[in-house]
């Protein structure tokens, strides 16, 4: 009911929308069999409802429409069966892992950087709630962001070398690519991570921001490299707080209290999701690099 309420402003974009909300509430811990409500919403039969949705929208191949589309569906079953282990989700979330596999194009991607780090994100869910995919899969996105990497750890979002700074507010491709190198490879020492860690540290998101794919994959990165007690992390947790939460509405009629505005990329609904995931990395993120 929460979901359908916060309605992106195109029906094109239920999919992604609702499977980045209920990515928000399962990171919160909320389930299909949650009974915790708030302003008479139960946040279970919420989840209930966007988790029906989504698997009445999956095709006979195991897709969930297409594209990214397809890859946050897949994410957010994956993660539902992980939490509650229920066998209700597990066949149709297995098919939809085998369709992702099935889209990776043939140099090891998913379309562009950004893409192809959600399908790394979904793919290694998907291993940590027991849905096989082949390993092959993972060396192929290994290949495709090692294609597009500079020297100096910036990632493109095409091609190597293609970010602009006078075009691009910040530099999401190569936390993006962070991200994936260190859920595929799990090596602390790769000397990218520690040069794409500086560049990340030297573009703290700011009050004005708008880039909400920037704020998830940047804080995303640093808090798998560097840890908790990291200073680059904690700097940027610092900066990333002090500028996001003044953000979210405090006034406004329902679903819209709470909320984060709308943004050129992505709808209200998707907005809200990725910015209640950005504040929870403590809370559902277990750290790949063990000692930190």
């Amino acid at each position: 009911e929460l979901v359908r309420r916060l309605q992106p402003r195109s029906s094109s974009r239920a999919i992604p929308a609702t499977s980045l909300a209920l990515l928000a509430f399962l990171g919160a811990g909320y389930s299909h069999l949650s009974r915790d409500k708030h302003d008479g919403l139960c946040f279970g039969e919420t989840v209930k409802q966007a988790l029906k949705f989504i698997l009445a929208a999956q095709n006979a191949d195991g897709a969930i429409g297409t594209g990214l589309d397809h890859t946050l569906a897949t994410l957010a079953l994956s993660e539902a069966y992980g939490l509650t282990g229920s066998q209700i989700f597990k066949e149709q979330a297995q098919r939809a892992v085998d369709a992702l596999c099935a889209a990776q194009d043939t140099d090891g991607g998913w379309g562009d950087t950004i893409d192809t780090t959600w399908a790394v994100m979904a793919l290694k869910s998907a291993e940590i709630s027991d849905l096989p995919a082949p390993r092959t899969v993972l060396d192929g996105a290994r290949r495709r962001i090692r294609a597009v990497t500079s020297d100096d750890g910036r990632a493109g979002r095409v091609s190597k070398g293609d970010w602009d700074a006078k075009k691009q507010s910040h530099d999401t491709a190569t936390a993006c690519g962070m991200v994936a190198r260190i859920f595929i490879d799990r090596n602390k020492q790769d000397p990218v991570l520690e040069k794409a860690s500086a560049l990340i540290a030297a573009d703290l998101p700011g009050a004005k921001d708008d880039d909400i794919g920037y704020r998830y994959f940047s804080g995303h990165a640093l808090f798998q490299f560097d840890g908790p007690g990291g200073e680059r992390w904690k700097s940027y947790w610092k900066a990333h707080r002090e500028a996001m939460v003044p953000l979210q509405a405090t006034a406004g009629d329902g679903c819209r209290r709470g909320s984060w505005p709308a943004t050129r990329a992505w709808g209200g609904v998707e907005t809200t999701a990725l910015g209640a995931l950005s504040l929870e990395f403590y809370s559902r993120y277990p750290l790949v690099f063990s000692g930190k």
